[in-house]
């Protein structure tokens, strides 16, 4: 029993303490955002039927039926999450089923998989904002360097963006041709805010390993530190901040080469994070938006 409470709680979400995201109210070109009834009318229309609902019990074809009574009381609910920048408690909730793989012994918890079922309401709700995003950010399906970048910059107007962005996106692209879809943009960011904590190390391990060989040099943990130091803006090329961006690099080298052969390797990297309480705790609430 304990191997199967120790392995669950590797591939399981843990509780999450952030309560809210960033209020939205605006588009960078000024526009209002808002959910219109059309959009809500939309996305019900073209969900699937005949799939299990979350924990609210609300089927698909509940809110279909039920869609020209209720669709302003929606409609608004959706506004308000945007405008007050967060959303009902019972939608942080999912109902969790365990699973069998069809191969491997059923002794095994590796032989099984956790499937999250969410509210639909709540569904709705973020197929809505997909397409916000996409139509606004992505319009062509897909985002190349450049534009990322500005994305990025966005977020951090006081400091240089411009490498770090480089190397997440290069993270990102997952086919290396310059170009990260839509769908793979997502499917990454749902690993970031979702996934369990080693599906985050080894993401995180794939933006340190900057040339993708399988392995972590101190020169690239050198190169992403700095990149990190610029985007909060601090100042390149200063004698002293690149006195402490070298102890940095050399302490947490050293903390991770767990075996001193001069290279991380991808187990010891998530052997020494997952050692670490400060790490695990920053990726239980995605607290690492600027890199371990």
């Amino acid at each position: 029993m304990d191997k199967w409470e120790e392995h669950f709680k590797g591939v399981l979400n843990l509780e999450n303490e952030t309560q809210a995201f960033p209020a939205i109210n605006t588009t960078p070109d000024g526009n209002i955002i808002q959910v219109t009834p059309e959009e809500v009318r939309a996305t019900v229309n073209q969900s699937k039927v005949k799939r299990a609902p979350g924990p609210d019990g609300i089927h698909t074809e509940h809110l279909k039926e039920t869609q020209e009574m209720l669709l302003p009381f929606w409609t608004n609910l959706f506004n308000v999450c945007l405008r007050s920048g967060t959303i009902p408690e019972k939608w942080r909730r999912s109902s969790v089923n365990i699973l069998y793989k069809g191969k491997g012994q059923t002794n095994d918890p590796n032989s099984y998989r956790c499937i999250a079922l969410e509210n639909n309401i709540l569904k709705i709700f973020m197929k809505i904002l997909t397409k916000k995003l996409q139509d606004s950010e992505c319009p062509e399906g897909v985002v190349h360097e450049d534009s990322f970048k500005d994305i990025y910059a966005k977020f951090f107007p006081h400091g240089n963006s411009s490498l770090y962005a480089h190397y997440v996106f290069k993270a990102f692209d997952v086919n290396s041709n310059g170009a990260i879809s839509f769908r793979d943009l997502l499917v990454t960011l749902s690993t970031l805010l979702r996934g369990s904590i080693y599906e985050k190390l080894r993401w995180t391990f794939k933006l340190y390993d900057i040339n993708g060989d399988g392995c972590i040099t101190r020169s690239e943990l050198g190169e992403i530190v700095v990149a990190i130091h610029e985007l909060m803006g601090r100042r390149a090329h200063q004698v002293e901040d690149d006195r402490k961006a070298r102890e940095q690099v050399d302490r947490v080298f050293k903390k991770l080469d767990l075996n001193q052969d001069g290279v991380i390797t991808i187990e010891e990297f998530i052997e020494s994070c997952l050692k670490d309480e400060v790490i695990t705790k920053s990726l239980q609430v995605l607290d690492s938006g600027t890199g371990l």
